[in-house]
């Protein structure tokens, strides 16, 4: 983890620590827990006391939060003028969806997929980031509600709890 600093990959160490501390990397969770429990857990096979393993050396890892910035790329003026001529006269619901995401200043898919109808009035609405906060509850963010974003949210066809419904719809023709 070390080499990718000196390599001017900051954010690659942390990515590191993360795959290394997941249940998805066996060799440097699941093992060294299985020895480290070996005297203490019956069910655990008495194999893993020939390793001698006294820690756990994903466990030891920690995350350098001075790397822990968030990967920011936005797009600059020609580049939201070419999006937004490609996305107003886009039709239906995925033109309505990406004009909505466009207007409420670039929200993250997630938090706008789960709006509900609810958390809609006719001055703001509501959105919830889980992102980064294990352990936390969401946190909350409102919205002025514009005339655009209105327009948006109404050619969605809210249908059901969420403002973006994936419920199938009847053909009225």
């Amino acid at each position: 983890m070390g080499r990718s600093l000196r390599f001017g990959r900051a954010g690659c160490s942390n990515s590191c620590t993360d795959l290394a501390r997941s249940s998805a990397c066996l060799l440097f969770v699941a093992a060294p827990k299985s020895a480290l429990d070996v005297n203490s857990l019956a069910s655990i096979p008495p194999v893993f006391k020939t390793f001698q393993i006294t820690s756990n050396p994903a466990a030891l890892t920690k995350r350098d939060a001075k790397h822990d910035k968030a990967d920011k790329n936005p797009l600059n003026i020609p580049e939201l003028r070419a999006y937004w001529n490609l996305i107003k006269t886009a039709p239906g619901i995925k033109g309505a969806a990406l004009r909505l995401h466009l207007w409420s200043g670039g929200q993250r898919v997630d938090q706008i997929s789960k709006l509900k109808k609810r958390d809609v009035s006719e001055a703001s609405f509501t959105i919830y980031d889980n992102k980064g906060r294990p352990g936390q509850g969401p946190r909350r963010h409102t919205l002025p509600m514009t005339p655009q974003i209105k327009a948006a949210i109404s050619e969605l066809k809210p249908d059901g709890e969420f403002v973006p419904s994936n419920k199938k719809r009847q053909n009225a023709g």
